[in-house]
């Protein structure tokens, strides 16, 4: 177990007698519910767990058990909200698997890719690991076969989308399955807009003209963290999913257009066109406050990644905001969403309870799994098919916006940021440059396109 690491193992053994009586209809599924909540479970993995003894989830419930050893699948993530979603997911695997267990441990984040990276070099791993995105990502170990290929392992990956999978692959073999999906909007304060008698912006024009507004009324229209380039890149992200459009990202992949080309030195002249509207002082601001100043009403919007409104939820209950995309130059027109993979479930080549791995990571693909995922962690599943639960509208929002999205990603977990340096290692720095006044959109995108034409083979020798 690497240093640092909390563990926690379930035996689900407590779990597995009120399943027995569920499937005996000696209790209600209600009662299953409470009587599991009371063990510690959340209510939503507990009612997800009563959908499996309920036949809810009828192909795992129903199917007929093989002869097989008891197992305890150890996983390491540095997400701790991911045990009780591996505990549901052992616990609805019983009836094909009895005796499966999980052994989930949770280091810190900061400390989780070396550790993981250190283990495996000396084969000791986890069976199952929660791998980051991105091809750059995998390639030492894919190179060192340390994790099993998945492409033909995993039914359930066919119903994911190409742009999904590409972003835990390496080469064409999928090695992760992805667990949850992350979107850059704008988030806007409704009791704000509604004080000022606006409505989100039908067009970038209308964008601008709401942040001239709210700059006569003394209000902060946009605050940003600038002191954070990773948020300035998101900027990117977001506004030119719809501004450069799926097709001339295809083409910048290929190699066909560069980052020189107007296009994208234009959006970044867009992007500057917001510095007037941002609060003052905005050089030395960071997240933390910037989710202060939009939580107490000091701004009407922000840029942010979809997973803020579950902070804010918790943060500041009463506070009313919505989100929208970034909007077309004409009323109608098309809108797009950066939608990128938060990480994926890898399975340890070494593992010695190789099959039992697989069945938990062949189950994570499946919609019954992403649901569970979204219950319980309130985030956007990788999954297609998985709603949002039915309180959370902010979650719902997210994945209407994720049905726009693009599927040739330009930034982050794109082709770009998979050498070194990576677009996304160049585009933090430069952005705060930008948006600074230290240097011009055109300056930008020159060095982001001399940077990565040393690696990146598509522009070595473009003009």
């Amino acid at each position: 177990m690497p240093a640092g690491v909390i563990s926690r193992e379930f035996t689900v053994n407590d779990i597995q007698i009120l399943m027995s009586q569920l499937h005996a209809n000696e209790i209600t599924r209600r009662q299953f519910i409470n009587r599991a909540v009371g063990l510690g479970l959340s209510a939503a993995v507990a009612a997800a767990i009563a959908g499996v003894g309920a036949g809810r989830h009828v192909a795992n419930a129903q199917a007929t058990p093989v002869n097989r050893e008891p197992a305890t699948v150890t996983i390491w993530t540095w997400r701790e909200d991911d045990i009780p979603v591996w505990q549901a997911a052992a616990q609805a695997l019983q009836g094909t698997w009895p005796g499966l267990a999980v052994d989930v441990q949770v280091s810190d984040a900061t400390e989780f890719g070396t550790q993981v990276s250190t283990a495996m070099q000396g084969g000791q791993g986890p069976d199952i690991i929660t791998t980051r995105a991105g091809e750059g990502y995998f390639r030492p170990y894919a190179e060192a076969n340390m994790f099993v290929p998945l492409t033909d392992a995993v039914p359930g990956l066919t119903d994911v989308p190409e742009g999904t999978l590409g972003q835990v692959s390496f080469g064409e073999q999928v090695l992760a399955v992805p667990f949850a999906s992350q979107v850059w909007v704008f988030y806007y304060n409704k009791k704000i807009f509604a004080e000022q008698g606006l409505t989100p912006p039908a067009t970038w024009s209308d964008l601008m003209a709401i942040c001239e507004k709210l700059k006569t009324a003394s209000v902060t229209p946009l605050f940003v963290p600038a002191r954070e380039g990773w948020v300035l890149s998101g900027y990117v992200d977001c506004i030119g999913a719809t501004y450069l459009g799926n097709d001339y990202a295809g083409q910048l992949i290929s190699g066909e257009k560069t980052f020189t080309d107007e296009r994208f030195v234009s959006l970044l002249a867009r992007i500057k066109e917001l510095q007037p509207y941002f609060q003052e002082g905005y050089v030395g601001n960071n997240v933390p406050d910037m989710d202060a100043a939009f939580q107490t009403g000091q701004a009407a919007m922000i840029l942010y990644g979809g997973w803020g409104a579950n902070t804010y939820i918790e943060q500041a209950p009463d506070l009313e905001f919505d989100f929208f995309l970034c909007p077309p130059d004409e009323a109608g027109g098309p809108q797009a969403s950066y939608v990128f993979v938060d990480g994926g479930y890898a399975v340890n080549a070494a593992s010695e309870v190789q099959e039992a791995a697989l069945e938990l990571v062949k189950f994570s693909a499946t919609v019954d799994y992403g649901q569970i995922f979204s219950d319980t962690t309130q985030e956007m599943s990788s999954i297609p098919g998985v709603a949002a639960p039915p309180e959370n509208v902010y979650l719902q929002r997210q994945i209407e916006f994720s049905e726009v999205a693009i599927q040739n990603l330009f930034r982050i977990r794109s082709p770009f940021d998979q050498g070194d340096p990576g677009i996304s290692t160049l585009l933090h720095p430069l952005m705060q440059g930008l948006l600074s006044d230290q240097v011009s959109p055109e300056d930008v995108a020159q060095q982001l396109q001399e940077a990565l034409a040393q690696w990146y083979e598509p522009f070595q020798g473009a003009s």
